[in-house]
């Protein structure tokens, strides 16, 4: 044999061998997530989960919004976005529980992609003219994003400082000037929506949370939107440390902070404006989608199995102890990512966490009335660590080892319980004292 055979046989046998392992391998992950899927939810679901889900998914079908928008919004005024706040106020009763006042941040459409970016980078430790030079590079790549793609961001909340509205995106869009965008009735209709979603969505939370007074005292906020444009402010090992701490917390609570501030946007939005559908998400799209998913990966058929037994458990109306809708959260959010989560969010038009999120929401609104929502979501909001305190594996052995401590865990469980007499807040807090042993914050108390 020659020294070329022989390298050539040398070479076809490590290769056989590596496509053994390869195969060993896949053949033990079909099995490691058979008998989880066995052992976290075999006993409890019945045995056509594809069928029940399905019947579940009758629940959550989204309505369109009938009749004009209330007087509350003056189309020809000149502080629409500000009085979102008081119709929000009085909607939910804001005043009983909490200081109104504490919600009046500005909300501002930014005309140009540079007065979009810069309250964002001016957070960040930079010198004046190196802001400059990120302001100019960020708003060039957004609009390359926006020839590309059609979209860049519709808006962002900064805590303490306020929520900012694209309105470049609006106008370019629409093909004329930002400032013609916003006079337009039915643009401004779809701003309005961006301003709930982000200020009385996100910056609610923010504003009377727990978790989000933790985010805004060590700025992991403004690290997870400067992660979302793709920045860095400084590499330090403290830097590290916070992006990761932020990266953690953004996981163990998507579901929470997302959910809302959909829900609000939608709710306000068909209640308040007389616009959209809400909610937005539809269960019954989400479980075709499942069903529909071309398997680029042998585990993805037990996967599915996975998804749908996960999504019965959080919806279905059959009592389910907290350690199970704990574990159907964080197997959905494991199991959802890579190639799986783009072909469902390509099918769906949003991430699948998204709309579940929203829909956990809805739930709440159908067992505890909709004037509870937003106290269910600062419950859930209501976990008090300092991740300053404590290293990064410590940190994420309690959010994602105690259901008590999981925000996105608490909210589902939340979801689940059923008021007799509903939109009553304080009842609901009791309830959740004593059914679930969480936290609820002094206000509710």
């Amino acid at each position: 044999m020659s020294e070329m055979d022989e390298m050539k046989a040398q070479f076809e046998e490590r290769l056989a061998k590596q496509k053994q392992a390869h195969a060993a391998q896949l053949e033990a992950d079909e099995q490691e997530l058979r008998s989880q899927i066995l052992r976290e939810f075999h006993a409890s679901l019945p045995a056509d989960v594809g069928r029940q889900a399905e019947a579940v998914a009758a629940r959550f079908i989204p309505q369109a919004a009938t009749g004009p928008a209330r007087a509350l919004v003056d189309m020809a005024g000149s502080s629409q976005l500000q009085q979102l706040d008081g119709g929000f106020i009085e909607m939910f009763h804001l005043n009983t529980f909490y200081p109104a006042a504490r919600l009046h941040t500005p909300t501002k459409y930014c005309e140009t992609l540079e007065e979009f970016f810069t309250p964002m980078v001016s957070q960040m430790e930079l010198s004046s003219e190196s802001r400059k030079a990120m302001i100019g590079q960020m708003a060039a790549y957004a609009q390359e994003q926006a020839r590309q793609h059609g979209l860049v961001t519709w808006g962002y909340n900064l805590p303490g400082l306020g929520a900012y509205i694209n309105g470049w995106m609006y106008g370019n869009l629409q093909g004329c000037s930002p400032h013609e965008a916003y006079k337009r009735p039915e643009v401004l209709l779809r701003i309005l929506e961006t301003a709930i979603h982000e200020k009385l969505g996100h910056g609610f939370l923010s504003v009377y949370s727990a978790l989000g007074e933790v985010e805004n005292r060590l700025g992991l906020t403004q690290l997870e939107l400067a992660s979302r444009f793709g920045l860095r402010s400084a590499d330090d090992p403290t830097a590290s440390l916070r992006r990761e701490q932020a990266n953690l917390l953004l996981q163990v609570s998507q579901l929470l902070e997302e959910g809302w501030a959909t829900w609000v946007e939608t709710y306000m939005a068909s209640t308040l404006l007389g616009v959209g559908t809400h909610p937005r998400g539809d269960l019954q799209k989400v479980l075709a989608a499942i069903n529909s998913l071309v398997p680029h990966q042998p585990q993805w058929e037990l996967i599915k199995q996975l998804l749908l037994g996960a999504i019965y458990v959080l919806f279905c109306e059959e009592n389910q102890p907290l350690e199970m809708v704990y574990r159907a959260v964080v197997l959905l959010l494991d199991n959802v990512k890579g190639p799986l989560d783009d072909q469902l969010a390509e099918k769906l038009g949003q991430p699948l966490r998204y709309i579940l999120g929203e829909l956990l929401f809805c739930q709440a609104e159908e067992n505890l009335g909709p004037k509870c929502v937003p106290y269910a979501a600062l419950i859930a909001a209501n976990v008090t660590l300092d991740p300053a305190q404590m290293g990064l594996s410590d940190l994420s052995t309690l959010l994602k080892g105690d259901a008590r401590l999981n925000p996105n865990a608490r909210m589902a469980a939340i979801s689940r319980l059923k008021l007799q007499q509903k939109d009553d807040v304080r009842d609901m807090a009791k309830m959740v004292s004593a059914q679930l042993s969480f936290s609820v914050p002094k206000e509710l108390q």
